[in-house]
C-alpha cells in the first residue's frame, strides 16, 4: 500500500513539473523571440518573406502593414529610420499576439488528439463533441469567446505545499461567454452554446478514515516517509487534510455538455494514478428560478411589510395631529388604534434603543449577554468555516490551535452555558420574587405559552429568510454552501416547531444547525417548572434536588464522552466538521450538557429573590473573586493540549473535563451575577451596568439566530480565495458582528417587536379589573384604571396599589425587559 502510494503522489509530481516546465519553456522561448526583435533594429523583409507571410490566413493590422512598407521602400543601410514610441508600443503588442498564437497552436496540436481519443473512449454525446471540436478550433483561430473560456479556467498557482488548493478560476467570466459565428448565407450571427462553469474536485487515494483525528495527527500509513527529506515527505505530512479537503478547479466549458461528461473525461485521463474526481455544481447564466414555498414567503413578509407601513404612517400622523390639538393630554387610544401603533416603527424602535429598565438590580445582566453574544461570534469565525476558501489552508489549523493565546476565541462554545446559567437565573428570580414581595403567584403555564409565542415566530422568520438564500447571489462555492440549508428546512422545519429537533434529528439532518440550543433550552425550562414549584414549597428540597440534577448531568456527560470515545468539548483541532458534528450530536447538542449550568442559575435566582442584599467581608470577596476568575481561566486554557494534539481523547481527564467545565464555568460566572446584583460587584459591576449594552442586549436572541447565516452568505459569496491570518479573521468578525446585529434590529422592528406589543395589549385586556389601564409598554394610563378605588388611600387599597404595581412589573417582564425568553 505505501509503495502504491508513493508511485502515484510520485507520478502526479512528474507530471505537474512536466506541464509547467513545457508551458515555461515555449513561453519563454518566444518572449525572448519578442525581446530580441524589439531591441535589435531588423532588416526589412525580403519578397520572399513577405510572399511567405501573405500565404497565410492571418490578417496583418494595419498599423503593421505600414511599418513593413516603409522598410520595404527604404534601402538597408547602416543608418536607419527610428521608430516612434508608439510604433514601437504596436509592434510590441504584435509580436506579443504571435507569441500566445504560436503558444496556443503549439499546445492545441499536442493536446488535440489527446482529446479526440477521450472522446471517443468516453463516447460523449454529440453535441458535447461538436462543441469542444469547436472550441480548440476558436482557440487556434484566436477566437475572443475561446480565449475567455480558456481565461476562465482556473490555474494552479504557488503555495500548494502551504495549502492552495483551490483555484476559482473566473466564475462572471466563463457565464458572460457566448460561442458565436457569422453565418454568410443568412446573414446573422449564430450562438452555439454558452459557457458553464464548473468545479471539479480531485481527491487523493487514502486509506480508510479514522474514527478521531485532528490537523496534528499523521496518518499511520505515511509515518516512515518522515526519514526522507525528498517532497512526499512534506506531501504526506498533511495527506489527512484531504479527508476533508480536496484539490479544487474551476473549469469552463460548454453548456452542451454535462457534469457527467465531465467526469468521464477526467477519469479518463488521470484515472490511472488514483484520484478520485467529483463534479459538485455545475452553473450557467440563467434567470432566477423562484419555487412556490419561495412565493409565499415572499407574499406574507410583503403583507407584513405593508401594514407596518400602514402603522408606521398612523402613528407618525396622530403624533403630529394630536401634538397640535392637545398638547398635555395623551391621545384617545382603542383597541384598534393599539394594534396599529404597535406595528409602528417609530414606536418599536424607541422601546428597542430605550436603556432603562425596571430593574436597575439586574442591570449586569445586559451586558453579561452582549459580550458573551460577542464571543459567540468571535468563535464561530473559526469553528464554523469553508476552508477551501481560503488560500494558504493547511498551516493557520496548526499554527492557530497550538497557539495558547488563541484558546479564549476557540473556547467560545463557553458562552452558551452563560446563556443557559442567565436563562435559569430568570427562571426563577421572575417566578419566586412576587411570592415573597406580595404572596402573588405568576401562572408557570402562562410563562410557558409566553416563551413558546416569543420563540416559535423567531424562528420561523429565520427559516424563511434561509429559504430564501438562493436568490440572494450566486458564485463558486454558493449553491454547495446554501442548498443543503435550504433542502434541510424543506425537510425538518418541523422539528424546529416543536422544539425537538435536537433529539429526533442529527445535526446533518437539523434545519438551522445552530437552533438545538433554542430547543434545549425550552427543554430545560419545562424541567425546571418542577424544581421551581418546589423551591416556592420546600426551599430546601428544590436546591437539594437541583444538585442531584446537576450531578446526574455530569455523571452522563462524562459517562457517554468515555464510552464513545468522544473530545472533551468542540476543538478547533478537529477540523473535520462532519467528524465534529458528530461528536457534537451525543453530547453537546444535549440538555443534559448544559443542566448543570441552568440549575445552577435557578440556585442563584432563588438566593436573590429572597434576599437581594448581602453583606459580605472584603477579603471573602477578594477570595471568591480569585477562585471565579481562576477557575474560568482554567478552563478557557485547558483545551490547550487537546487543541495543539499533546492530549489523547480516551483518557480519564477528557472525560473529566467534558463532564464538569460547563458546569465549573456556569458557577464561576454564577458568583459574578451574584455579586454584581448584589452590590459586590465593585468596578466590574459598573462596566457591565453600563446603559449602552441594554438595547444590544434586546437583541442576542435574534443575533444568534440570524448571524450563522450572514456567515453562510459571506462565504457562499466568495469568488476568489481568502488570505488565512489574523487580521482576515478580525476584519471578518467586525463586519459579521455589525451585520448580525443591524439584522437582529430589521428583524425585531418587522416582526419580534410588533408581537411583543399585542401580546401586551392581549394580556391587558384579559387582566381582571386592568383591561383598559396598560399602555403598550406596560405602564398604567393616568384616568384610565376603572377601579376607581385604586386611589383611596386605607389599607385594604394599600394592598391594590401593591398588587397593580406587582401587576406592572409582570407586563414589563413580559415586554422582554426581563427577557425571560431570550437566549
Amino acid at each position: 500500500m505505501q509503495s502504491k502510494a508513493k508511485k502515484v503522489v510520485i507520478s502526479l509530481f512528474f507530471l505537474t513539473v512536466y506541464f509547467y516546465v513545457y508551458t515555461k519553456a515555449a513561453v519563454s522561448k518566444n518572449l525572448t523571440e519578442l525581446k530580441i526583435s524589439t531591441d535589435i533594429p531588423q532588416p526589412p523583409p525580403s519578397a520572399q518573406s513577405i510572399s511567405s507571410s501573405a500565404s497565410t490566413d492571418r490578417n496583418i493590422s494595419s498599423s503593421s502593414e505600414i511599418i513593413e512598407s516603409a522598410s520595404s521602400v527604404s534601402s538597408f543601410s547602416s543608418t536607419e529610420l527610428p521608430l516612434s514610441s508608439e510604433d514601437k508600443a504596436i509592434q510590441s503588442w504584435t509580436k506579443l499576439e504571435e507569441v500566445v498564437e504560436s503558444t496556443l497552436g503549439k499546445v492545441t496540436v499536442r493536446i488535440f488528439p489527446s482529446l479526440i481519443q477521450v472522446g471517443l473512449k468516453s463516447k460523449l454525446p454529440g453535441n458535447c463533441k461538436s462543441a469542444v471540436l469547436r472550441t480548440m478550433l476558436g482557440l487556434r483561430a484566436m477566437e475572443p469567446w475561446a480565449l475567455k473560456m480558456l481565461d476562465a479556467f482556473g490555474k494552479p498557482g504557488g503555495g500548494v505545499l502551504q495549502g492552495a488548493l483551490t483555484s476559482f478560476g473566473s466564475f462572471d467570466e466563463c457565464l458572460s461567454v457566448e460561442a458565436t459565428e457569422f453565418n454568410k448565407r443568412t446573414n446573422q450571427t449564430e450562438r452555439h452554446f454558452n459557457g458553464q462553469y464548473c468545479t471539479v474536485e480531485f481527491h487523493p487515494p487514502l486509506p480508510p478514515k479514522p474514527r478521531y483525528y485532528t490537523v496534528h495527527h499523521r496518518l499511520k500509513l505515511f509515518e516512515n516517509f518522515t526519514k526522507s527529506a525528498k517532497i512526499l515527505s512534506l506531501i504526506s505530512d498533511k495527506a489527512h487534510f484531504f479527508y476533508f479537503l480536496s484539490f479544487r478547479l474551476g473549469v469552463c466549458i460548454p453548456s452542451t455538455c454535462s457534469s457527467e461528461d465531465l467526469v468521464h473525461v477526467i477519469s479518463r485521463l488521470i484515472g490511472s494514478y488514483g484520484f478520485t474526481v467529483s463534479v459538485p455544481h455545475c452553473e450557467t447564466e440563467a434567470s432566477v428560478d423562484i419555487n412556490s414555498s419561495q412565493i409565499v414567503i415572499m407574499c406574507v413578509l410583503g403583507i407584513l411589510g405593508i401594514f407596518i407601513l400602514v402603522g408606521t404612517a398612523y402613528d407618525t400622523l396622530s403624533f403630529y395631529y394630536y401634538k397640535n390639538r392637545m398638547r398635555n393630554k395623551r391621545s384617545p387610544r382603542g383597541t384598534f388604534t393599539r394594534i396599529l401603533i404597535s406595528l409602528s416603527v417609530n414606536s418599536n424602535i424607541s422601546k428597542i434603543l430605550e436603556t432603562t429598565t425596571s430593574l436597575d438590580k439586574l442591570q449586569a445582566l445586559h451586558g453579561l449577554r452582549a459580550l458573551s453574544m460577542t464571543w459567540i461570534i468571535s468563535g464561530n469565525i473559526f469553528l464554523c468555516i469553508k476552508y477551501q476558501i481560503f488560500r494558504y489552508v493547511l498551516c493557520p489549523p496548526r499554527s492557530f490551535s497550538g497557539e495558547l493565546a488563541f484558546q479564549p476565541f476557540l473556547s467560545s462554545t463557553l458562552a452558551l452555558d452563560t446563556f443557559f446559567l442567565s436563562s435559569g437565573f430568570l427562571t426563577a428570580y421572575v417566578i419566586l420574587k412576587p411570592t415573597y414581595e406580595s404572596e402573588r403567584k405568576i401562572s408557570l403555564l402562562m410563562l410557558l405559552l409566553h416563551k413558546i409565542y416569543r420563540m416559535v415566530p423567531a424562528q420561523m422568520i429565520v427559516i424563511a429568510l434561509a429559504m430564501l438564500l438562493p436568490l440572494l447571489g450566486s458564485g463558486p462555492v454558493w449553491h454547495e454552501t446554501v442548498d443543503p440549508i435550504v433542502t434541510k428546512c424543506q425537510k425538518s422545519w418541523w422539528a424546529n416547531l416543536f422544539f425537538v429537533n435536537n433529539i429526533v434529528l442529527s445535526a446533518k439532518d437539523r434545519c438551522l444547525e445552530h437552533s438545538w440550543y433554542v430547543a434545549c433550552e425550552l427543554q430545560l425550562f419545562v424541567v425546571s417548572m418542577a424544581v421551581v414549584c418546589l423551591m416556592q414549597r420546600k426551599p430546601k428540597l428544590g436546591i437539594l434536588l437541583s444538585c442531584v440534577l446537576t450531578v446526574l448531568a455530569v455523571i452522563i456527560t462524562g459517562v457517554l464522552t468515555f464510552h464513545y470515545v468522544l473530545p472533551p468539548t468542540v476543538l478547533f483541532a478537529q477540523a473535520d466538521q462532519s467528524e465534529r458534528l458528530t461528536s457534537e450530536d451525543l453530547t453537546y447538542h444535549k440538555p443534559y450538557a448544559h443542566l448543570g449550568a441552568f440549575c445552577t442559575g435557578l440556585i442563584i435566582g432563588y438566593k436573590i429573590a429572597k434576599k437581594s442584599v448581602f453583606n459580605i467581608k472584603p477579603y471573602i470577596q477578594l477570595i471568591l473573586w480569585l477562585l471565579a476568575i481562576g477557575c474560568n481561566l482554567s478552563l478557557v486554557l485547558g483545551i490547550h493540549p487537546w487543541n495543539k494534539g499533546n492530549e489523547a481523547i480516551d483518557t480519564a481527564d477528557s472525560a473529566i473535563y467534558a463532564a464538569t467545565h460547563r458546569t465549573l464555568w456556569a458557577v464561576g460566572v454564577g458568583w459574578m451575577v451574584f455579586a454584581c446584583i448584589t452590590g459586590n460587584g465593585g468596578i466590574i459591576n459598573r462596566i457591565l451596568s453600563w446603559r449602552g449594552w441594554i438595547p444590544l442586549s434586546r437583541l442576542t436572541f435574534l443575533t444568534y439566530l440570524l448571524h450563522p447565516l450572514v456567515q453562510m452568505t459571506l462565504i457562499a459569496s466568495v469568488k476568489e480565495r481568502l488570505q488565512a491570518d489574523q487580521y482576515i479573521a478580525l476584519y471578518l468578525f467586525s463586519g459579521l458582528l455589525l451585520i448580525s446585529f443591524s439584522m437582529a434590529l430589521f428583524v425585531s422592528l418587522f416582526l419580534d417587536m410588533p408581537l411583543r406589543q399585542l401580546e401586551n395589549l392581549f394580556i391587558a385586556r384579559i387582566r381582571k379589573g386592568f383591561d383598559s389601564t396598560y399602555d403598550l409598554d406596560g405602564r398604567t394610563e393616568p384616568g384610565k384604571v376603572k377601579d376607581k378605588s385604586y386611589l383611596r388611600t386605607d389599607v385594604q387599597d394599600e394592598h391594590t396599589r401593591k398588587q397593580v404595581s406587582n401587576d406592572k412589573r409582570f407586563g414589563e417582564s413580559f415586554d422582554g425587559k426581563m427577557f425571560v425568553c431570550h437566549l
